[in-house]
């Protein structure tokens, strides 16, 4: 471990190292660059799981808290032959909770037309859009549909199937809400590790990309400053100078608890400008040690 983070440093700064690249094996390269980013995904997740599981069970606590205690206690709507209704009658609207969303979060919606998430409304059918729209909500239950609003604008109507049979009051409301409380935590693991295993192969994938440009790049500039060098002697440095954006990206999910990552042409160019300082393009050098006007051979 202890070789692995001085590799680590000098990947990112130590002129002696990059001098005997050529010395460098592509397994041995291949070994450093899936252990960096084995390392810094699996902190990253870490640090994720640290800042958006206990913030999503938080969630759905205070979700299933709020349903618990603002469902009336005397409603119930029974699912039923393809029909609604309500005990008792009437109409029964369910508002945004300000907990949930704050009052900045009301404002925005209401300014969209958006003043419930749902309103049950089973005295008839849906007759027309107005209907719909003067409800000012995401979704309505009428008599013999169930109505959503669209993201583009219009709604959505869903009949209601005939075979279906439910029955929904405070008591079932709250039952459900424990059970998917329950259901979350047991496969909460499993999501974490799916996560990590995504993550990781989706980084390799993208930085060996990186890589790959970057090595164009620096074959490209030692071809202008008169180097040597095959693209494969390239494509190695620039496994090893990616070093610093990817743990420039690890410090933005370690700082923000997310990070989208450095733009391509951001993480390439640091790669390039590490190069070049290492093995001070500037100067007159014999490393790489190949004929640099070959064409970049294949991997």
């Amino acid at each position: 471990m202890k070789n692995f983070f001085e590799k680590v440093k000098q990947s990112i700064w130590d002129n002696n190292f990059y001098a005997v690249m050529d010395s460098r094996t592509m397994k041995e390269t291949f070994k450093y660059f899936f252990s960096l980013l084995l390392l810094t995904v699996f902190l990253s997740t870490v640090v994720i799981t640290i800042f958006v599981v206990p913030a999503g069970l938080s969630f759905l606590r205070k979700s299933a808290d709020l349903v618990a205690t603002r469902y009336p206690a005397e409603l119930q709507i029974v699912l039923g032959g393809g029909l609604a209704t309500t005990t008792p009658a009437g109409v029964f609207s369910f508002s945004f909770p300000k907990e949930l969303i704050g009052s900045e979060g009301q404002a925005v919606l209401s300014k969209q037309g958006l003043d419930h998430f749902l309103v049950v409304d089973t005295r008839g059918n849906l007759t027309d859009l107005k209907q719909f729209e003067s409800a000012r909500t995401m979704t309505l239950l009428t008599r013999n549909s169930f109505v959503v609003k669209k993201q583009n604008g219009g709604f959505e109507v869903h009949t209601i199937p005939t075979d279906m049979k439910l029955a929904v009051n405070k008591v079932s409301i709250g039952m459900w809400m424990q059970k998917a409380i329950s259901l979350v935590k047991f496969i909460l693991p499993i999501l974490i590790i799916i996560g990590f295993i995504v993550l990781f192969i989706g980084s390799v994938v993208k930085y060996f990309i990186f890589a790959i440009i970057a090595g164009a790049v620096l074959w490209l500039i030692a071809l202008l400053a008169k180097r040597r060098g095959k693209y494969k002697q390239f494509l190695k440095t620039a496994l090893y100078a990616i070093t610093l954006p990817i743990i420039f990206d690890f410090l933005m999910i370690l700082i923000t608890g997310y990070g989208r990552g450095l733009p391509l042409f951001f993480a390439i160019a640091i790669a390039v400008v590490v190069w070049a300082l290492n093995v001070r393009i500037w100067e007159k050098a014999s490393l790489p040690s190949t004929d640099v006007n070959e064409p970049p051979e294949k991997i």
